[in-house]
């Protein structure tokens, strides 16, 4: 499971599958704004193997300047993010 209901906060075990999410996001987010990028990071609790987490993926973009952040906004929206 990846996310949770509206109104609903809980936890459950770690597993492999945060991992593929993280790699098809990755993906996802390469194929619009790969120019601008360093590096992609999956942080937070669903990037520790073992821990219990929110179904969340946490995910953090390194650009090389910060300028072209607004160049990388239309891609992102592209792909589903807001």
């Amino acid at each position: 499971m990846l996310g949770l209901p509206k109104g609903q906060v809980f936890l459950v075990p770690w597993t492999e599958q945060w991992e593929i999410e993280f790699k098809e996001e990755e993906r996802k987010i390469r194929s619009e704004i790969n120019d601008s990028i360093l590096a992609i990071h999956h942080i937070g609790s669903t990037a520790r193997q073992g821990l219990s987490a929110k179904p969340i993926i946490d995910i953090a973009i390194e650009i090389k300047l910060f300028e072209e952040e607004i160049h990388c906004v239309p891609g992102l929206v592209k792909i589903g993010y807001s």
